[in-house]
């Protein structure tokens, strides 16, 4: 497609989407009013919470243009985002903290964007997001790849954030902008037993072992075929 159909095809979109938060805003409006409506649109009922403040709207966005666009359209519908993505969040920082908006940074290990940023652009946009006061917490693209998340809040940390600001940014600050901080995110009295023990560091891919886990106060089984087949093998190739 060329730049113009390119061009086309998102503003459609986008229009689309704009047209359907007008129309869910109303539907709000209406039940929050106690106006009698005849017709009841279980799409517009999921979103209710949405417009009544206690549900965030998750928007994908990398680039400065898609952060302040998706920013401006919090403002206009009056709702609560949190930042997916969020490559060029640090050039947008001031807005974001003034906002309350956090942002959750995906895959720290990542090649440059551009042909002029530096090699360690994406290494250090956790460090820059909390130099700037701006709440965040690290991510990946996949479920499969969520094995690797201790490891990039590892590599944030030998790009300048801070030991313990790298882990909550996978704990207790994930907790937090989802709003479950209560109960998980942090070892503290009241809150779940939901937790690891390591022969190493967590966040080192070299000297990591998780020996232990608990969920919920519950010890789980941590064998798997790989390990038996481990077990299994070496055994086999020691006599």
């Amino acid at each position: 497609k060329s730049s113009d159909e390119q061009k086309k095809a998102i503003n459609e979109s986008l229009d689309a989407i704009t047209s359907v938060f007008r129309e869910a805003r109303a539907y709000w409006l209406a039940a929050k009013n106690n106006i009698d409506t005849t017709k009841r649109d279980i799409r517009y009922e999921a979103m209710r919470r949405v417009f009544d403040g206690t549900m965030p709207v998750i928007i994908n966005a990398g680039s400065q243009r898609e952060i302040e666009a998706a920013l401006d359209f919090a403002t206009e519908f009056s709702i609560k985002v949190i930042i997916a993505g969020g490559y060029d969040a640090p050039l947008v920082a001031d807005r974001l903290v003034k906002m309350h908006v956090p942002v959750i940074v995906q895959r720290v290990h990542s090649l440059p964007q551009r042909d002029d940023s530096g090699y360690d652009e994406a290494f250090t946009i956790a460090a820059r997001l909390h130099a700037a006061g701006v709440k965040f917490c690290l991510s990946d693209g996949g479920s499969w790849q969520q094995r690797n998340l201790p490891f990039q809040a590892g590599t944030a940390i030998a790009y300048g954030l801070s030991p313990d600001a790298a882990l909550a940014s996978i704990t207790l600050a994930p907790a937090q902008i989802f709003g479950i901080d209560a109960d998980y995110g942090s070892l503290e009295a009241g809150k779940s037993a939901t937790l690891f023990l390591s022969s190493g560091d967590a966040l080192d891919g070299v000297s990591i072992g998780v020996e232990r886990a608990w969920i919920d106060g519950r010890e789980i089984d941590l064998s798997n075929r790989h390990k038996r087949l481990s077990t299994k093998y070496r055994g086999r190739y020691s006599r």
